[in-house]
């Protein structure tokens, strides 16, 4: 066995990493023939890119054309990558040569790519696994979600190519592994785990239980485990929250490639002023995602993560920094949307399966109260001015705004009012609506420009009417200042940025965009807020001492320890 550590190239730095960190999934993978190993690295304006290590070799290649990739995967020759950028299932050479569109996703959540020319891979959240030609074409179901599953990831080919195995997640279940056929939707259970990522390798599945990696003999032909698992490594990086990905990656003549020492301290709710200077925090570090601040300023509703696999929210009082959780469910609650009175809290709640909408009074009073429960996955993103409508988005073949009738802070009574409305339902993506001020306006986020990064756009309200581009080269996360003569947003190198507007009129007006300051983003979900006078903003941030990433550790023939026990 012979152990080394890869570093980035100069000047770039490997994806911050924590249990709730932001950083793309699955971001290291060994190549088939265990000769090199793909890893995304961000550069200094914050955009990351694949890069290739060759064993044989000092240093690391750039693959240009692969901006904001994510989740990369091999060709079962070697000599090419699949990966995820721009709701786009992409392929390159590894040799030279521009990027190639597969087909469209929503947001990849790991492939594998088969000896037959065949790729399995999940499209998007609250997804089952679907297939295609790695020559592109037209997807087709590949799997089917079980009662109660969230969604199928991380597919993982076997030796025989025909077989893969995939995850299942469920709420408040762990992981569940499975084997599958290309050729049916039949699966097998195998195993459950505490992560969304596993391989076989040297005759063993490799998954992780906490943050420990496992091995444990697997017998193809009989797609049955044999004998106790055993640990490999210790101390794997997890990141995300709900169900984590596992850092790691191996092929199947035994190189092992993971990151290890994941860090405990999560992150830092930091207030910013318009230049980027820090004028304060907002209680300790801990592993912060989904920030809201209330109408008036003064208390924020913030996710946090309880376990692996868990969280809740909880409220800040802004003044005296002191917080009190608001969610007692052992499944996970994300994403809070105050009333515009702040009289009350709609979140999501994964507690039945899908994420379904609840609702609680903020002095935590009471139980939680259903707002909208079906079989779609959802998360809400802004409730109206005048209280009667509340904005989510729902994840199905893709992201599209939906608007929910409400009376008094709950759903209005009745069958029809009941129904959610489509808002903007499209076949692109949108989401992360926001309300103006007024209620008037509509800012979200698009890709409906049909390749590159999202874009902030905004739309009357109920509509319809036109649409006006708002962001200049990218945009996500839209925040409208309180009397709504500015929006905020996050480019696509983490630079929060300004554009002045005026919506008082029938007709929309964009006017300057500014770049007020970069972010070190901390966390999942909604990453920032800004405060009602539009001069602070509260940040989901990476702590200052977590400058720095830990390396690659690679291990070439792991499989020696099995001699050792």
């Amino acid at each position: 066995m012979v152990r080394f550590l890869i570093s980035p190239p100069e000047g770039w730095t490997l994806p911050q990493i924590s249990p709730q960190s932001t950083v793309v999934a699955a971001p290291v993978a060994v190549s088939p023939d265990g000769r090199r190993i793909a890893f995304i690295a961000v550069g200094a304006d914050g955009t990351s890119q694949l890069w290739i290590r060759s064993l044989d070799t000092l240093g690391a290649q750039a693959l240009p054309g692969t901006e904001r990739g994510a989740s990369p995967f091999w060709s079962p020759d070697s000599r090419s990558l699949g990966f995820f950028a721009d709701g786009k299932l992409k392929r390159i050479d590894i040799s030279g040569g521009p990027t190639r569109t597969v087909c469209d996703v929503v947001d990849g959540r790991g492939g594998s790519w088969s000896r037959d020319g065949v790729i399995v891979f999940n499209p998007g959240i609250a997804s089952p696994l679907q297939k295609v030609s790695a020559g592109g074409g037209v997807p087709s179901v590949a799997t089917e979600l079980g009662q109660g599953e969230g969604d199928h990831r991380q597919p993982f080919f076997l030796p025989d190519s025909g077989r893969f195995l995939y995850l299942a997640t469920a709420a408040g279940d762990a992981t569940s592994v499975y084997v599958a056929s290309v050729d049916s939707t039949e699966r097998k259970l195998l195993v459950t785990v505490d992560s969304s990522e596993v391989v076989y390798s040297q005759s063993h599945l490799l998954f992780v239980r906490e943050t420990t990696l496992m091995a444990q003999a697997f017998d193809t032909q009989r797609l049955e485990l044999t004998g106790e698992p055993f640990p490999i490594a210790e101390q794997i990086q997890m990141n995300g929250g709900g169900t984590p990905y596992a850092i790691f990656s191996a092929s199947a003549n035994g190189t092992l490639a993971y990151q290890a020492g994941a860090s405990a301290g999560g992150s830092q709710l930091v207030w910013l002023d318009r230049t980027g200077k820090r004028t304060g925090t907002l209680g300790d570090p801990a592993g912060y995602r989904d920030i809201q601040l209330a109408p008036d300023g003064k208390r924020v509703a913030v996710a946090i993560a309880a376990s692996v696999g868990s969280s809740d929210i909880w409220l800040y009082d802004v003044a005296r920094g002191l917080r009190a959780r608001f969610t007692f469910d052992a499944a996970s609650e994300f994403t809070p949307v105050w009333s515009p009175d702040g009289a009350s809290v709609v979140f999501r709640s994964n507690r039945k399966g899908p994420n379904n909408l609840y609702r609680r009074v903020a002095s935590g009073a009471g139980s939680d109260d259903v707002v909208l429960e079906d079989s779609s996955q959802k998360f809400p993103t802004s409730w109206s001015p005048d209280g009667r409508s509340l904005l989510y988005t729902n994840t199905g073949s893709s992201n599209d705004l939906f608007v929910l009738p409400m009376a008094n802070d709950r759903p209005a009574t009745g069958s029809e009012g009941r129904k959610p409305i489509p808002f903007l339902q499209t076949p692109f993506n949108e989401g992360n609506g926001q309300f103006s001020p007024d209620g008037r306006w509509v800012a979200y986020r698009s890709n409906d420009s049909g390749a590159g990064p999202f874009e902030i756009y905004v739309v009357p309200f109920p509509g319809p009417g036109g649409k006006w581009l708002v962001s200049t080269a990218g945009g996500d996360f839209p925040r409208w200042r309180r009397d709504g003569t500015e929006i905020f947003y996050l480019a696509t190198d983490s630079t929060l940025m300004a554009a002045s507007v005026n919506g008082k009129g029938s007709s929309f007006e964009v006017g300057a965009v500014t770049a007020l300051f970069q972010m070190r983003r901390g966390g999942p979900g909604w990453p920032y807020d800004v405060s009602p006078d539009g001069r602070r903003f509260l940040v989901n941030a990476l702590p200052e001492q977590q400058d720095t990433s830990t390396p690659i550790t690679v291990v070439m023939n792991w499989q020696a320890a099995l001699s050792r026990r």
